[in-house]
């Protein structure tokens, strides 16, 4: 690869870069050595408010939104834009608390990728170096992406330590076990709860979600674990896997599906139910007795 200094950007020549890739170095935008388009460069740079905003067509706004302390931030899109003219957004630090939406101007009909976004959101941006892009494809009504920079969210919960015992034969959630420690050992997008061990979604998508269980003692029976969406309220079972022991026998098992209608704010759960009463293993390297996820980012 080589490097050639152009105007206070290094552009990527060797391979060809798409959409004629830059990166910029400025303390305000997207990092030294971060790949963005150039056209996403090119535009005015104006810091983004902790409030809702209608943009202006020829800027990036860039965001820092680890100091939001009161509400998610709805940026609308404009009424009024020329076919070709261009409204980006970079996240230069995110959140674990509030999100910036994305719509188009309310009660406008205007769309982007040929979907109305004036009431509903086309997604939501929270993790520091997400960016979009988008251009005005038929004046003051329709918008397209042209580039889209999110990132998606990953989370990996583990028990810390060996849980206490669980009652043969009733359902346990991992938040009851008595403030039994839970480790994170991947954290992208701040989903998961390290208090109770729950995941809450912060925008629509897709998620493949995994568990795994190893119980510390042998078991004779059926046990199971389990997965519920919205476990507060009407449970949904997302992830499923019973596992029939006899005679009594060491098991360990786990289970991964796909769910492909996650949506903002839902909450998912882990819990167990025991044939015959055991602790569950936590700690140490094996990555027992867990709950994951890994978002597949829906199109806008």
């Amino acid at each position: 690869m080589v490097d050639t200094k152009i105007s206070g950007f290094t552009q990527r020549i060797s391979p060809a870069p798409a959409d004629n890739e830059m990166v910029i170095a400025q303390a305000s935008g997207p990092a030294q050595n971060e790949a963005v388009p150039m056209s996403m460069v090119s535009l005015e740079h104006v810091t983004g408010s902790d409030a809702d905003t209608t943009m202006d067509v020829g800027k990036l706004y860039i965001v820092d939104m680890s100091s939001w302390a009161t509400a998610v931030r709805t940026y609308r899109l404009p009424t009024t834009a020329a076919v070709g003219e261009k409204i980006g957004i970079y996240s230069s630090a995110g959140s674990a608390t509030y999100e910036l939406a994305i719509r188009t101007t309310a009660l406008s009909g205007d769309t982007i990728n040929n979907t109305n976004y004036d009431s509903v959101d086309a997604t939501k941006l929270f993790i520091t170096k997400e960016s979009l892009l988008f251009e005005c494809i038929t004046a003051n009504t329709a918008w397209r992406v042209v580039h889209d920079g999110r990132i998606a969210t990953e989370s990996f919960l583990m028990l810390s330590a060996d849980s206490p015992s669980l009652t043969g034969g009733n359902e346990t959630e991992w938040q009851n076990f008595d403030g039994n420690g839970v480790t994170a050992l991947s954290n992208i997008g701040d989903i998961h709860n390290t208090t109770n061990g729950r995941l809450t979604a912060r925008r629509d998508a897709g998620w493949f979600l995994s568990q795994f269980t190893w119980p510390a003692t042998a078991q004779s029976g059926n046990s199971y674990h389990v997965v519920k969406r919205d476990p507060d309220g009407t449970p949904q079972f997302v992830l499923y896997r019973v596992d029939e022991q006899s005679p009594s026998k060491s098991v360990r098992y786990g289970t991964t599906a796909y769910v492909p209608d996650v949506s903002d704010g839902d909450v998912f759960a882990a819990f167990w139910k025991l044939a015959t009463t055991s602790a569950l293993v936590g700690g140490g390297t094996h990555h027992t007795n867990y709950i994951a996820h890994k978002e597949v980012l829906k199109s806008i």
